[in-house]
């Protein structure tokens, strides 16, 4: 079963589908996140894979948004202890 999946070290369930966390979609790679067939979460068809898109995605969202925000705030503290100066 999808046989270029082989070449990755993802943790694979007893029927060969990739393991995912339930609310974010990601594999036991860092983010990587697996959806649809490779996956099989819930029932396998295309709106359970849209769905399950769609959840990867907000997490995909939140986290760049979060980095986002991380790197906007220590720009800000070094802009102030530079100006302190």
């Amino acid at each position: 079963m999808l046989d270029f999946m082989h070449g990755f070290d993802l943790v694979r369930n007893a029927r060969g589908f990739v393991s995912t966390d339930v609310s974010t979609t990601e594999t036991s790679i860092s983010n990587v996140f697996a959806i649809g067939e490779v996956a099989q979460r819930m029932h396998p068809c295309c709106v359970t894979a849209m769905a399950d898109g769609v959840v990867a995605a907000k997490e995909i969202q939140t986290r760049i948004e979060a980095d986002s925000r991380d790197d906007f705030i220590a720009a800000v503290r070094s802009a102030a202890v530079q100006s302190s100066r």
